[in-house]
């Protein structure tokens, strides 16, 4: 009914309410993300399946007061690939720091691009987790253009070339 459907409203409005709120301190009200990652992002790099891979993430309050979070659900593709672990540090004071540990279990070579989702008492926020497969990155030294001067016709130049593989697989260079 038309009540019924009123009420729901209400009362979500009303938990909403009760779940984010400003933070006014000395008048001035903060704005922006209330913690602050250390590394700004997760990424396991070069992974291999089968094996088990551990990071740490610190938040840190940058906030003007007390603030506490909790971390939401991850995407539920990703969800079985990672395990993410810490201690409810309740209300924190501005500067302090609560330590995450992300650990990842891939079962398939692909990459994955997500986020881990908060929620704090200043609003949502997120931090980029990233895991990518083992990939071969070549470049060209040196990395500017290739110049051999002026050549006529049925005259040659030679230089030299380096080829460079920054990636973890392998790779022949003929």
């Amino acid at each position: 009914t038309k009540l019924e459907a009123a009420m729901l409203a209400e009362a979500r409005q009303r938990q909403r309410d009760n779940i984010v709120k400003k933070q006014v301190v000395w008048g001035k009200e903060f704005k922006g993300a209330a913690f602050l990652p250390k590394p700004k992002e997760v990424l396991f790099k070069d992974f291999v399946v089968g094996k088990v891979y551990k990071k740490k993430l610190v938040l840190t309050n940058v906030s003007y007061s007390f603030n506490t979070f909790k971390i939401l659900d991850l995407e539920d593709e990703y969800k079985d690939f990672f395990i993410i672990e810490y201690t409810f540090p309740g209300a924190m004071s501005a500067g302090m720091t609560c330590t995450i540990s992300v650990t990842f279990d891939p079962r398939l070579n692909e990459d994955i691009d997500t986020l881990i989702p908060f929620l704090g008492e200043t609003g949502p926020f997120a931090i980029p987790l990233k895991a990518r497969i083992k990939r071969r990155v070549i470049s060209l030294l040196p990395e500017k253009a290739v110049y051999f001067g002026v050549v006529t016709l049925a005259e040659s130049r030679t230089g030299t070339l380096t080829l460079v593989n920054d990636g973890a697989l392998r790779t022949d260079f003929d």
